[in-house]
């Protein structure tokens, strides 16, 4: 049963990204109205959620309270330079820069927690880590820095910082209160400092933006049971295989290019990870 939390995880995130892309794509739809959908719906449910699982509130002291405001923070920062960094540039060119943000993530956990110093993880998520750039990196792709390019790198460093700052935060905070203080506060913090035009979001826009907010939601409290019931190195090796995902759903849905050397890198992730597993 456990197992489903990263398995989960790896379809919720890869499915919404996709879907984001096909709305900021063919629909046209602004980023921040998208960030906003996302969000409002997520809260939504999440809220619906812990009332209905009657789950108690977390009792809060000084450093928990600075840690959620942390959290949302740089929650903010990386959904803002993720939906960005969609709209300037495609699948295709933000993989393989994203695909550094697992061994990121790997190194900070490994700095920051004792309990996540165990060396095969990090040489697994590092071997995969390769594997993917390399199988992702397309000629003349990545050799001009620009606006693009530098919201893609924020959101993978605040992405994999936001990763360890749930790992701090499930040692006393439930996951779906996690969700929620975060879900709220970049949503407070979206209406204060961004400008949303509500006017012109179209019924197409909104629904798809509806599908996004129920799949992110499934994909992050996946992301923070597996992390809370397997560690942050474990799942992180295991949440790398979205990349997989989201080669086929880009080929199926978005019409991009799959090439024969990332169905070799699917079938070489998929055994390094089975390898780590059994041994």
């Amino acid at each position: 049963m456990n197992f489903l939390y990263p398995l989960l995880s790896i379809i919720g995130e890869a499915t919404a990204k996709t879907i984001d892309k096909f709305n900021l794509k063919i629909h046209k739809i602004n980023y921040k109205q998208l960030i906003f959908l996302v969000f409002s719906i997520r809260g939504l449910e999440i809220l619906l959620f812990i009332v209905l699982l009657q789950i108690r509130f977390p009792k809060l002291n000084f450093l928990l309270t600075l840690l959620i405001l942390i959290m949302i923070l740089v929650s903010f920062l990386q959904n803002i330079f993720e939906f960005k960094g969609l709209s300037f540039k495609d699948l295709s060119y933000r993989q393989p820069i994203s695909d550094f943000q697992p061994l990121l993530a790997s190194f900070m956990a490994f700095l920051i927690f004792p309990s996540e110093r165990e060396i095969k993880y990090l040489i697994a998520i590092c071997l995969g880590s390769i594997v993917l750039y390399w199988v992702n990196l397309q000629k003349n792709k990545l050799r001009k820095i620009d606006k693009g390019t530098w919201y893609i790198l924020g959101g993978v460093f605040f992405q994999a910082l936001l990763s360890n700052l749930y790992k701090l935060g499930l040692n006393s905070i439930s996951p779906e209160y996690i969700l929620l203080f975060r879900t709220l506060g970049v949503l407070l913090l979206l209406l204060i400092f961004t400008k949303v035009n509500f006017k012109y979001i179209t019924l197409k826009q909104g629904s798809f933006g509806i599908i996004s907010g129920i799949l992110y939601l499934v994909g992050s409290l996946a992301v923070l049971y597996s992390i809370k019931v397997f560690g942050l190195q474990f799942s992180i090796l295991i949440i790398m295989l979205n990349s997989i995902l989201m080669y086929w759903l880009s080929f199926l849905f978005l019409k991009e290019k799959i090439e024969f050397k990332k169905v070799i890198s699917s079938f070489v992730l998929i055994c390094l990870v089975v390898a780590i597993i059994i041994f």
